[in-house]
């Protein structure tokens, strides 16, 4: 039996993510950065401010991407990876973040590069490697990190992502994760 709504009954609300969601109405980018600045110091807060701009991200219009990208939470979240480096869910939250914006555009992939993100997960990627105990047979958090790291480098084939690979293997960032781009 169809559902009908009648003029008294109030409409179905709008998402908060993807096509038609009010992510970004509700709490802009801008806010979600400039909290993250300011609540820095608490990892939990820094977690949280990156999980208000995935949610903002997820399935969302290119329109989003970009007012997360132009508040520079690219850079927030880079930040708050590294003030926070003993904090598993800032590490694995802030790279499938990086990733999540990666995927959008080829200029919000280039602006996590120019920020250092590659430099950044590769080292997420050996911090949840040292603390791997908390992995559960779920979810292995370094190999988590390991594929968006994957997914921010792109192929390796074009001479932009080389050289953003070879200045993060330089900045200490494990060859052997990119190898698996090659085949």
């Amino acid at each position: 039996m169809a559902r009908v709504y009648s003029a008294d009954a109030p409409a179905p609300s709008r998402p908060l993510t993807g096509p038609g969601s009010y992510g970004a109405e509700l709490q802009p980018p801008r806010w979600v950065v400039k909290n993250m600045h300011r609540f820095g110091g608490d990892a939990l807060q820094a977690a949280n401010g990156i999980a208000a701009l995935r949610i903002i991200l997820d399935g969302t219009p290119c329109e989003d991407v970009t007012a997360v990208v132009e508040a520079c939470g690219v850079e927030a979240i880079i930040a708050s990876m590294q003030r926070h480096p003993g904090s598993a869910m800032v590490q694995v939250s802030g790279s499938g973040t990086l990733a999540c914006i990666a995927r959008s555009s080829a200029g919000a992939r280039q602006r996590i590069l120019e920020a250092g993100g590659l430099h950044e997960v590769g080292a997420a990627v050996a911090r949840c490697r040292e603390d791997a105990e908390g992995d559960d047979g779920v979810v292995c958090k370094w190999r988590f990190c390991a594929e968006c790291l994957r997914g921010i480098a792109g192929k390796p084939s074009d001479p932009r992502n080389k050289q953003a690979i070879d200045v993060a293997v330089a900045s200490g960032v494990e060859r052997d994760l990119f190898d698996a781009l090659a085949s």
